[in-house]
């Protein structure tokens, strides 16, 4: 009967062991998750601000006045006003994802969105490249593919820049 008091309560400091060593685990874990968290930089939250001012200045252009500006400003050869105003919407989708973005406290809490509007800025990037190379276009339409071009290189290398900083 001594035996089985004494296994019985080896038995028990044992699960005790075990249940105080998973306690300080869990307890190491949630701290490491807290330490983790990092704050988003300045320079992240300006590239927040401008992605917003472009976003929403080019929806309006793309969504509300597609007329005046691609084929009336820019004289744009080839006439499709869905695809502008579809690309108006996704302008001002982002522009929308950044506003909030830039309202949040941690870079976590935004990581996946800032990602996905850089690689955004990426595919946009590559086609515009595309467009000028390919394309004949009158002499204000290519005028204002090479600004719009640069434009969004100068975006995608700030949003590089930063989300390189904010990894650390």
């Amino acid at each position: 009967m001594q035996d089985i008091f004494i296994y019985t309560r080896r038995f028990h400091n044992f699960v005790n062991l075990l249940n105080g060593e998973i306690r300080n685990k869990l307890i190491k874990i949630n701290t490491k998750r807290y330490e983790i968290m990092t704050e988003i930089q300045k320079l992240t939250k300006i590239s927040l601000l401008l992605n917003v001012l472009a976003g929403f200045i080019f929806a309006f252009l793309y969504l509300v006045i597609p007329d005046i500006y691609i084929y009336g400003l820019t004289q744009w050869p080839f006439n499709d006003p869905i695809y502008f105003r579809l690309f108006g919407g996704t302008l001002l989708v982002l522009g929308l994802v950044s506003l909030m973005a830039y309202f949040k406290k941690e870079w976590e809490e935004i990581k996946l969105l800032y990602e996905l509007s850089v690689m955004w800025l990426l595919m946009v990037t590559i086609i515009n490249i595309f467009e000028l190379a390919l394309l004949s276009l009158p002499a204000m339409a290519l005028t204002n593919s090479i600004f719009v071009t640069i434009l969004v290189a100068i975006y995608l290398i700030l949003g590089i820049y930063c989300w390189m900083k904010q990894r650390g």
